[in-house]
């Protein structure tokens, strides 16, 4: 069913990654640790899989950016435990391809028939299809450093929400919990950018943005 959904959507990707986040991911990521690990491995599993219609940029991109601030006001500490296990998938899988080259480029490839096919999910602009890697008028992916531009841009988002504008009790202890959720040792997993003090930080994810100031 869900591949005669994304064939028919193929031209329409934004709808369909709007449907998935709506319907499937976010309702199910916060149902359990177990769900929210199904749902970072389901997003893998579609951007693997080539399948039609499946912008995964795009979909990293609606999930990583504003849409984290609109469920960290509305999900319960328990949600927020599981959202941030769900978060902790994404951004492991974000991390594996910030960090190795090699691995950036061979997740978004695959044989097919002996051709070496670049999968639609990491391109600037959508393709319907696998576009093959000799024909070079198809749109190819995002290069490896055009992918640290966006990942960076991702983690600012995300440390931006445990800016001054959350510091209300209730809202803090949810973000606090999907922080520890994303690392239970209290540090962020990957590299951010402290936007309070314009200095680059690998180690926290302050209330205030700055790491001088995480308690």
């Amino acid at each position: 069913m869900l591949i005669g959904l994304t064939s028919a959507l193929a031209t329409k990707s934004p709808v369909l990654i709007n449907a998935l986040i709506e319907h499937c991911i976010q309702p199910r990521c916060l149902l359990s640790p177990m769900d929210a690990d199904f749902c970072a491995q389901f997003i893998r599993v579609l951007h693997s899989q080539g399948t039609p219609g499946f912008h995964t940029l795009m979909c990293y991109d609606r999930l990583l950016g504003d849409h984290v601030k609109v469920v960290v006001f509305s999900c319960t500490e328990y949600e927020a435990r599981n959202y941030g296990r769900f978060l902790l998938g994404l951004l492991s899988d974000l991390h594996k391809w910030h960090t190795d080259e090699k691995a950036y480029l061979q997740d978004n490839r695959m044989k097919v028939a002996g051709k070496t096919v670049i999968l639609p999910g990491m391109q600037r602009a959508l393709a319907n299809r696998p576009a093959q890697s000799d024909k070079p008028s198809q749109p190819d992916p995002l290069s490896w450093t055009n992918f640290h531009q966006v990942h960076r841009k991702w983690h600012k988002k995300i440390a931006k929400v445990g800016g001054p504008h959350l510091r209300t009790d209730a809202v803090w202890l949810t973000w606090t919990t999907v922080f520890h959720g994303v690392h239970p040792n209290g540090r962020v997993y990957a590299r951010l950018q402290c936007h309070h003090c314009a200095q680059g930080d690998s180690t926290c994810l302050p209330r205030c943005g700055c790491h001088q100031c995480w308690p």
